[in-house]
């Protein structure tokens, strides 16, 4: 009998070494997302970052953004993720950027943050939470370790309604999103977990033109990142990322960012 890969098998399958070289070859080096250090800058500067700041990234990935707060305003970073390959990997930069002491990396579930009530200013994502399935219990968490007051400033792959049930599933089972929250389910739950003053806005474009780039570039670099990891494996990235992009284009897939205080 098969054994059907859970969820998070498929996350660390996904984020193994050949996915992770692969995913930063396509966007950036740090980021395993697609907006990388503009994304970073931009939410920072609506999320008001500054150098007093203690601030907790949950699904840090590599540790770009955590990195880039860092080294830009000097303030006090956390970065938790499910994956500890990419805890390590992040640790590794940490060090290799000189930021040891202002950063710290660990292995924790989102849903169940290891950390006291109050403990950060800022509980930051940069396109990482549509991989969560228990968002009630994530936002939860996120409103517990923050300071009264404090913000929590995030961006995410939404669920859209745009083209057919199937087609909608296949873009989002692509993308590891199959528990995607659509805009008015997240602004349900950040107020049911305690959220106010929320501030939301669609970036479903922008994510699509960043992803027509990010496609564009994969067919660019072909070459190379066949030498690299082989036709096999190119012909599966192209076909995964492929099958995103029309989700986006399609609508399947949206994007939003969102601003809120702690209650």
């Amino acid at each position: 009998m098969d054994v059907v890969p859970t969820h998070e098998d498929r996350l660390r399958t996904n984020y193994s070494d050949i996915g992770v070289a692969v995913m930063q070859a396509m966007y950036s080096d740090d980021y395993l997302s697609i907006g990388g250090i503009e994304s970073t800058n931009e939410l920072a500067q609506l999320a008001g970052i500054n150098g007093t700041m203690r601030v907790l990234d949950i699904g840090c990935g590599l540790g770009g953004p955590m990195l880039q707060l860092a080294e830009s305003f000097g303030c006090s970073v956390t970065g938790i993720d499910l994956v500890q390959s990419s805890v390590d990997r992040a640790r590794l930069r940490a060090a290799e950027r000189g930021l040891q002491e202002l950063s710290s990396f660990d292995q924790a579930d989102a849903t169940a943050l290891p950390f006291d009530d109050g403990d950060f200013d800022v509980v930051w994502g940069q396109d990482a939470w549509c991989h969560v399935p228990d968002k009630t219990a994530m936002l939860a968490e996120a409103n517990r370790v923050l300071r009264p007051g404090g913000t929590i400033a995030f961006t995410d792959w939404l669920a859209g309604d745009g083209m057919s049930f199937t087609e909608r599933e296949a873009a989002l089972d692509a993308a590891l999103s199959t528990t995607a929250a659509s805009a008015d389910q997240y602004l349900a739950l950040l107020s049911e977990t305690g959220f106010v003053d929320v501030d939301y806005t669609d970036i479903s474009q922008t994510f699509v033109r960043q992803y027509q780039n990010v496609w564009a570039g994969l067919h660019e670099r072909r070459a190379d990142l066949t030498t690299q990891f082989g036709n096999r494996v190119y012909e599966i990235v192209a076909d995964i990322n492929g099958t995103i992009l029309r989700g986006f284009e399609g609508r399947a897939i949206g994007g939003g960012r969102f601003i809120a205080s702690a209650g």
